[in-house]
């Protein structure tokens, strides 16, 4: 929800991103599957978005699962600023060097940023670095044993499985919907 009311919301499907006025004028920003125009632009094109959210300065990220990217769309420049291509690499280093798989959530509290992509969270600070902040990584074999209501858990200690949701809240906890 922008400052002014405005709703954002990604179709996945059609590789595109929309926004509905208060007063009820739906609006294609844009995008288009399989194409990615980064610098200036009024168009945002992004593939496969899975979310938007706004940073801190009021831009619109977009998390890009096509590409495992994420960018900025600050209304005239669309850039991206996390994520080169898929795969992983990049813990510790520069977020815009990083490498991602496809993402399935993304959540911002602040100046940081959170991405899920695989069974990883990661998290971006406000310098740009990037860093695994929970799961494991890679394929989880035959049922897991749930993580009871209320138990705090260590970074890196248990497994995840399919990421859907990442909600910072007032306090900075960062709370994760994921199927384990």
């Amino acid at each position: 929800l922008g400052r002014d009311g405005t709703l954002y919301f990604n179709d996945f499907e059609g590789g595109a991103l929309w926004s509905l006025a208060p007063g009820g004028a739906l609006k294609r920003l844009g995008g288009y599957a399989g194409l990615l125009e980064v610098g200036a632009t009024t168009d945002v094109a992004a593939n496969a978005p899975v979310g938007v959210a706004f940073a801190a300065d009021g831009a619109l990220l977009v998390a890009e699962s096509g590409l495992g990217q994420l960018a900025r769309f600050d209304g005239a420049r669309y850039e991206t600023i996390a994520g080169t291509k898929l795969g992983f690499a990049g813990d510790g280093g520069p977020a815009s060097a990083a490498r991602m798989s496809e993402i399935y959530a993304l959540g911002v509290a602040g100046q940081t940023r959170f991405v899920s992509h695989g069974d990883v969270v990661r998290m971006i600070d406000p310098a740009g670095t990037i860093s695994s902040i929970a799961g494991l990584g890679g394929e989880i074999e035959g049922p897991s044993t749930p993580v009871p209501a209320g138990e705090p858990v260590a970074p890196g200690s248990r497994p995840l499985r399919q990421v859907a949701g990442l909600v910072a809240g007032p306090d900075g906890s960062l709370y994760i919907a994921s199927l384990v």
